[in-house]
């Protein structure tokens, strides 16, 4: 009997699939998810005013955090440069 218990685990190579034993795995390709599907184009950034030290100011901060990828900064810097633009009008 216990012959038998042995070859009911060898091919568990996790201590999580002896609790989920029906659960897919990341590694798996037909159960990872894609890439995200986009259904409109992204919104282009707004460009800073040539001249202006807070739009400067502003581009300077998203390209920062857009190299650590800090994308809830980026959204915030364009926010603030589209609120910001209306000042220039």
């Amino acid at each position: 009997m216990a012959e038998a218990d042995g070859r009911i685990f060898e091919n568990i190579v996790s201590p999580l699939q002896l609790v989920l034993p029906s659960v897919p795995f990341m590694s798996n390709p037909r159960t990872t998810m894609g890439a995200p599907v986009h259904v409109v184009d992204p919104p282009v950034p707004p460009e800073p005013v040539t001249g202006c030290d807070v739009c400067g100011a502003l581009a300077r901060e998203r390209e920062e955090a857009a190299g650590v990828g800090n994308w809830s900064t980026v959204a915030d810097c364009n926010v603030e440069l589209r609120r910001h633009h209306g000042e220039h009008t």
